[in-house]
């Protein structure tokens, strides 16, 4: 008797999360967007889908400087939230990114939220 086996080669990229927002409980300071008074924003996103090999985590990015390439991380987490375990320090701009990756390590597109401030009446 012959076994036949099957395989399915996953190279589809899992859903982008999107969208990215921030969390409704921050209190809005004007100006801009994305300028809050919070010390330290969370970040939430819906969960992304992958049909094949299943979704593993997001991988994301937050500093206070910008990404230096396209796979720069700073760690991974199977949640869908974030919240930066260190206070923003007042006027200095941050980024926040994330993608998703699946099982078969494909990772969808950068879903990013660029220059987060924390006001504190900047000049």
């Amino acid at each position: 008797m012959t076994k036949v086996f099957i395989y399915k080669l996953d190279r589809t990229a899992p859903s982008n999360p999107t969208p990215l927002s921030i969390v409704p409980d921050l209190a809005y300071n004007g100006g801009s967007a994305t300028n809050y008074k919070a010390t330290t924003p969370e970040f939430s996103w819906p969960v992304s889908t992958d049909n094949l090999s299943g979704l593993l985590n997001y991988q994301y990015y937050w500093n206070d400087s910008p990404p230096a390439s396209n796979d720069t991380i700073t760690s991974t987490t199977p949640s869908t939230s974030f919240k930066p375990p260190v206070a923003m320090t007042v006027c200095n701009l941050y980024y926040f990114r994330v993608r998703a990756v699946d099982a078969a390590n494909n990772t969808s597109a950068w879903v990013t939220q660029n220059l987060i401030t924390r006001d504190a009446s900047c000049p």
